[in-house]
């Protein structure tokens, strides 16, 4: 598996790897056979049934009812191997093992009458369906993620509640004078990046410093415990009248 994920390669079923189990499979049986990679038990049995089978006719026996089907003649070499449809849609596989006879697991056909049933193959247009649902249920995904997540891919700073409480917290610290720029940004949907520049107590020594911002992120996490990243800078505010731009608290 290690070595089939790297680089590139065709559709499954063309590709070299099946190419290898395939031959792999005949070595071991000791005779050229076509090898069928199913999702499933039940649709390995149908297709080993259809092997040996013809294909159906235009209905098929089950129980006392008869069972229509849709498309029951050999395609491409392959005999009648159909998807059992309930009210037209797809669910179980079956094999038709004579004419008029088809064969599927018993919990296929639990609590259902012959007239919900119907059997669906040889029809490309379903192939089609299918991967047309998927496309479309994926792009919808996608367009759904990308609504949710746009604004933290761009970068999404924090909510008004949480900037007024991340604000309280450094304005009604002890030590702290004055906040001069506040910047926050969401690392995640609960985790917050906070960047402060501050105007700290004159007095204060380097050890004092030190001690104050470590109480500073210590008061901001208890108000806002998703600030998970605090960066504090201690400053001086310069007022614009000194010739400096004159910072401001913000989001």
């Amino acid at each position: 598996m290690l070595e089939a994920n790297p680089g590139h390669e065709v559709s499954y079923g063309d590709d070299t790897w099946t190419e290898k189990a395939s031959n792999l499979i005949r070595d071991i049986f000791e005779t050229h056979c076509d090898v069928f990679f199913v999702f499933n038990g039940t649709s390995a049995n149908a297709l080993s049934l259809a092997s040996l089978s013809s294909a159906c006719g235009s209905e098929v026996e089950i129980g006392s009812g008869r069972l229509a089907i849709t498309g029951g003649a050999e395609e491409d070499g392959y005999l009648a191997v159909f998807s059992l449809a309930y009210d037209g849609v797809g669910g179980c596989t079956g094999t038709c093992i004579a004419p008029r006879i088809a064969l599927t697991a018993a919990h296929c056909l639990w609590d259902e009458t012959p007239e919900n049933l119907s059997a669906l193959f040889g029809d490309p247009r379903f192939d089609a369906i299918g991967s047309i649902a998927i496309g479309t249920l994926l792009g919808a995904i996608a367009l759904v993620l990308a609504v949710e997540m746009k604004s933290l891919l761009i970068g999404e700073s924090a909510s008004q509640e949480a900037r007024d409480a991340i604000r309280r917290s450094i304005e009604t610290f002890p030590s702290v004078r004055q906040l001069i720029h506040m910047r926050t940004l969401h690392l995640g949907p609960d985790e917050l990046l906070v960047a402060v520049k501050v105007e700290l107590d004159a007095g204060l020594d380097l050890a004092g410093l030190a001690v104050a911002i470590d109480g500073l992120e210590a008061a901001i996490r208890r108000e806002t415990p998703i600030a998970r990243v605090i960066y504090v800078e201690p400053d001086i505010a310069r007022s614009s009248a000194a010739g400096g731009r004159g910072d401001s608290a913000a989001g």
